[in-house]
């Protein structure tokens, strides 16, 4: 992924210098012109020169281009590979399709799951502080924390008795243990 990433990069900056030889091309061929103007035997040389800067800027500019398309045609084949052969990442697609359902509950706070549409929409895990309605925060899969809570409740809860196992159980419950 890296790699395609700086490959999209380099491909973008061949773009670019490929239109500023393109766009210096075009400056040197009038300046040629001018020069031929003033009868200095540079007729055939400094247009020539200011032509294969030109069409040497296209050529890079059009490497640039290409490689750019052949980068993301290869990417999205990769992407439509992995879904036609079931190998997609959305969290909740190997669980049953639920509605929202508390998985722990003590004192002000509850751990709910859902996953309304398996394999369409991803699931989702969160902790819900009762006491503020307006407080929910959501479970990162990728951190294994809940986004957005501060330090002090996360600390509180984690060593609260069951919260550990209410997260195994929504994970499972998602097809995702």
């Amino acid at each position: 992924m890296a790699h395609r990433a700086l490959s999209v990069i380099g491909e973008v900056m061949a773009i670019a210098a490929g239109l500023s030889l393109m766009t210096t091309g075009a400056g040197m061929a009038g300046g040629g012109l001018g020069l031929s103007a003033t009868g200095g035997g540079a007729v055939a040389g400094v247009p020539a020169v200011a032509g294969g800067a030109a069409v040497g800027g296209g050529v890079v500019a059009w490497a640039g281009i290409n490689g750019l398309g052949s980068d993301i045609g290869q990417a999205l084949n990769e992407a439509n590979e992995a879904s036609s052969s079931g190998s997609s990442s959305t969290i909740g697609e190997n669980g049953a399709q639920f509605p929202s359902v508390t998985k722990w509950n003590r004192g002000q706070y509850r751990i709910d799951v859902e996953n309304p549409n398996p394999g369409h929409r991803p699931g989702q895990i969160h902790v819900q502080d009762q006491a503020n309605k307006a407080e929910k925060y959501q479970y990162n899969f990728d951190t294994k924390k809940f986004d957005g809570m501060p330090r002090s409740p996360e600390k509180k809860l984690y060593k609260m008795d069951g919260f550990k196992q209410g997260i195994q159980k929504a994970l499972k419950a998602l097809g995702e243990s």
